[in-house]
């Protein structure tokens, strides 16, 4: 599934999983009854997530990063070498997505990866 081809608006988050390498999240769609779960592989970091009562989506975009301005990027990279593999082809320069939500309550958070998968799941 194509993240471009989704309406992210007025979709909610369910569920945010972090493991070593990968972030999942579970967004579902009450109105057409379907959720979606985004895995972000080659996962680096989160920023700014502030969802206290708000979990509502009012957009989603994929982007590329740009690594002079971004401060969260200055401080990933004061700390870990991005031209170092650190395993398996791991190199945290190479192919860095920005995953950036922002929420009914207007604060937006990013999700920086490698790679982003979409798959969905029907409710009915």
């Amino acid at each position: 599934m194509n993240f471009n081809e989704i309406s992210w608006a007025d979709m909610r988050i369910e569920n945010i999983n972090i493991e070593y390498d990968q972030l999942s999240l579970i967004i579902v769609d009450d109105f057409e009854k379907c959720q979606c779960c985004i895995k972000c592989r080659g996962f680096v970091g989160i920023t700014d997530l502030c969802m206290w009562d708000d979990t509502i989506i009012f957009e989603a975009d994929i982007i590329k990063p740009c690594i002079y301005d971004n401060e969260y990027l200055k401080k990933v990279y004061e700390t870990y070498d991005k031209d170092f593999d650190y395993g398996g082809g791991r190199i945290l320069g190479e192919n860095l997505l920005e995953l950036r939500i922002m929420l009914s309550n207007h604060l937006t958070f990013s999700v920086y990866c490698q790679k982003i998968d979409v798959t969905e799941y029907n409710e009915n």
